[in-house]
């Protein structure tokens, strides 16, 4: 979590109160952001590896689909 420091002349303005409220807004939208970027990298790494899984088999078909073509062609010759 990083550091946050107020100015003087922000505490003296709005008071300390004021301040301290501020600072807990943003240390609850830093966490809160942390939480969702965590959350985001877990779901984009379920859907790579899905898309992973996915492209493997395609691969895998067209790879056998092009030996079943040369097979084909070298029958016919």
């Amino acid at each position: 979590m990083s550091v946050i420091t107020i100015p003087r002349i922000l505490r003296e303005k709005f008071g300390d109160e004021a301040v301290e409220a501020l600072v807990d807004v943003f240390n609850r939208s830093e966490s809160s952001k942390d939480c969702a970027t965590k959350a985001d990298f877990a779901n984009l790494r379920t859907e790579l590896k899905t898309d992973i899984a996915n492209l493997r088999t395609e691969l895998k078909t067209d790879i056998a689909i092009s030996d079943a073509v040369c097979d084909i062609c070298v029958d016919a010759v």
